[in-house]
């Protein structure tokens, strides 16, 4: 049953942030959450704390602000007051200059006592980075900024 109502949530989370609702999904992020986009490009970096996140994902909402994202698996593994999820995940969006931009990735999240403690998200680096470069071109400079880093 625990299973069911983790992938519900996993799921109630992607829907907020395919509405650019990112404080609620923070609300679910301990106040310490280990935080990391795998590369090196503008929404890379390996972050800590539920404040970093929210500044990371008001970065995701410049770069990319109709972004949707969905589920194409969901996996839970562990016990209700300490488990992980694993996801497989599909984005899109439609890029300033009008090209669509598509990715697969895979998130990686552990939860204790029902709050996130670590999220690791893995995109295909070749595809974002194109897209990033795409959005730079139509003037948004934020897209070939360094990763975020910890204070």
């Amino acid at each position: 049953m625990y299973q069911w109502i983790a992938k519900r949530q996993l799921l109630k989370g992607y829907a907020a942030i395919s509405r650019a609702d990112f404080a609620s999904v923070a609300s679910t992020f301990h106040p310490h959450v280990r935080f990391q986009m795998v590369g090196d490009h503008a929404l890379g970096g390996q972050l800590v704390g539920r404040d970093q996140v929210l500044q990371w994902a008001g970065r995701l909402a410049r770069l990319f602000p109709t972004l949707k994202i969905e589920a194409e698996s969901i996996h839970v593994a562990g016990w209700p007051w300490d488990m992980v999820i694993m996801a497989r995940f599909r984005v899109s969006e439609t890029l300033p200059d009008g090209t669509p931009y598509e990715n697969r990735g895979l998130q990686w999240l552990h939860i204790r006592l029902g709050q996130v403690v670590e999220d690791v998200l893995m995109e295909d680096m070749v595809r974002l980075k194109d897209a990033l470069q795409r959005v730079a071109a139509s003037g948004n400079q934020e897209a070939i900024a360094p990763p975020l880093r910890q204070p």
